[in-house]
């Protein structure tokens, strides 16, 4: 053969290969959609085929690099990405997808020998939410690449590839605010459906039907339902709420001719009040469904929703307030002295339990301390006590923790209500004559007064002493701390009698000396008294 003929064929021979290798580049890498509209918060599933894979160029697996800019998109997280069945319906798949280079790495593979998969189908699918940030007309991009495509054979496939662009604009959106609320047992929170994006389209009136799940929320009543201000703003409003279709049904349209609302603002609000149900980290939703909105000419308006989410925790802790006056050193106009502290003579150590020592008492200024004291729960009302707190009495008769702080703190055990136990070392104990609201917030504690008439169970009468009109107090003169003011009181007194500048158990009027005024002016006064706790 002639050589120019040689060169000639072999010239043929790779055009032909340049031809066969244009022809296979027809595999193509795609977003399903090349553009989106979203409206804020709106969320969208995209779909990453392949098309275009035939016999001789089967498919085997793949690596693909995701982004996107999270200015405006978002994902919940690596859940958001789902494998696709073209590689999956042909085998067994090793897949995996995670965060990585800015962005997030796709891959998936069949396992074992496989002749490969062909034609075209979902490689995988990704769950996107816009945010709330418009892009303007540019949109923004949902982009490919690194694509690896590999044949049975481990070679590299040619393909081309498309990205995807999304517009976020503003639009109508009703939403819950918050989108999502922590709360504990019991606690109310107070929810607005709100509007936005209605810039270029008035409103007139809307009907949404608002649920939840009553196993771990309920409403006092329809009250609980208030207008919000977007309509009424504009005009006269007819506003109902109605019990209706397992949920709420809530109405309002502006009275008649009116150009609508225009901008943002809350439609109505709604105060739930948590049951003593914990939902999980999940929380439950407050749905909004059947949602119809109405411009001046009654027209439909397009919208996206949001729910909202509570979680709804078992508090920590629950906290009350308390107040209580001691007789012996009560003086008139709501207050009593605190000569035990100014002068030195209180001791660091709890007088009721030896292993608590302090390194300093609290500040507790303006105020004064005027002696150790100690709280105790009730559950019911022979219930056994629990959670004993050793406290400090101030001088206006509040009762503070070791720290100085009137909320007074205690573990949740399943309950808000607990009758409250007061004791000293020698006056009379004590019990609230009805239960007493806790809260789980230290904020929120409403005092218990049991200086008032009737706050304490068994009467005005036993246990304390009326130390001025209206104006009750722990009666003063146990000194053995049995319940009874009796002789055996009178015993201690004399054992101690004459002791002067301490922390005496018979110094009932709590002056740091034991002298014949605590014997007269109290244990005389109110011997016979007993403690009334059941």
């Amino acid at each position: 053969m002639p050589r120019h003929m040689t060169v000639k064929a072999i010239i043929l021979v790779l055009f032909g290969i340049l031809i066969v290798h244009t022809v296979s580049a027809e595999i193509r890498v795609y977003i399903d959609e090349p553009s989106y509209t979203l409206s804020y918060f709106e969320p969208v599933t995209l779909a990453v085929n392949v098309e275009g894979l035939t016999a001789q160029e089967a498919l085997r697996g793949f690596k693909i690099h995701l982004d996107f800019d999270e200015t405006y998109l978002e994902i919940a997280d690596i859940s958001a990405f789902q494998e696709g069945t073209f590689l999956s319906s042909v085998g067994s798949t090793q897949w995996y997808a995670l965060e990585a280079d800015q962005g997030y790495i796709i891959t998936c593979s069949i396992m074992g020998y496989t002749p490969g998969a062909v034609g075209s189908g979902t490689l995988f699918t990704v769950d996107l939410k816009a945010k709330d940030q418009s892009t303007g007309t540019a949109g923004t991009d949902v982009t490919l690449s690194e694509i690896i495509l590999r044949d049975p054979l481990n070679q590299n496939l040619l393909f081309s590839s498309a990205d995807c662009n999304i517009v976020i604009n503003p639009g109508v959106m009703i939403y819950v605010e918050p989108a999502q609320e922590h709360i504990y047992h019991y606690d109310q929170v107070t929810l607005a459906v709100n509007i936005e994006g209605s810039q270029d389209v008035s409103l007139r009136g809307y009907q949404i039907h608002l649920d939840f799940d009553d196993t771990y929320l309920e409403i006092a009543g329809i009250s609980a339902f208030q207008e919000g201000p977007f309509l009424s703003s504009v005009g006269s409003t007819q506003w109902y709420v109605l019990e209706a279709d397992e949920g709420y049904i809530i109405s309002c349209a502006i009275m008649g001719y009116t150009p609508g609302a225009f901008g943002s603002g809350t439609l109505f609000y709604v105060t739930l009040q948590a049951k003593d149900q914990s939902t999980g980290p999940q929380g439950t939703d407050v749905t909004l469904s059947d949602i119809v909105l109405r411009d001046p000419l009654n027209h439909t308006v397009d919208y996206i929703s949001r729910d909202g989410n509570i979680v709804i925790e078992p508090p920590p802790y629950i906290y009350t307030g308390l107040k209580v006056f001691l007789q012996g050193p009560y003086v008139t106009g709501g207050s009593m002295t605190y000569i035990l502290s100014d002068n030195g003579y209180l001791p660091l150590t709890s007088p009721y339990d030896a292993n608590l020592t302090l390194d300093a008492f609290p500040d507790v200024s303006p105020r004064h301390i005027v002696d150790w004291i100690t709280v105790q729960l009730r559950p019911s009302l022979t219930g056994a006590e629990e959670q004993p707190q050793n406290c400090f009495l101030l001088d206006d008769g509040t009762v503070v923790d070791l720290t100085g702080n009137p909320a007074l703190a205690f573990d949740y055990n399943g309950s808000l209500e607990y009758y409250l136990i007061v004791r000293h070392r020698n006056h009379l104990e004590v019990m609230s004559a009805t239960p007493i609201a806790f809260t789980p917030y230290p904020q929120n504690y409403s005092p218990a007064d049991l200086t008032q008439l009737d706050s304490i169970f068994g009467g005005n009468v036993h246990g304390v002493s009326e130390v001025e009109a209206g104006v009750l107090a722990l009666s003063s003169g146990d000194a053995d701390q049995n319940g009874v003011i009796a002789s055996p009181d009178a015993n201690f007194w004399y054992t101690q009698t004459g002791l002067l500048f301490g922390y005496f158990t018979s110094d009932f009027d709590l002056n740091g000396v034991v002298n014949t005024i605590d014997l007269n002016g109290f244990w005389r006064t109110t011997t016979g008294k007993i403690s009334q706790i059941p």
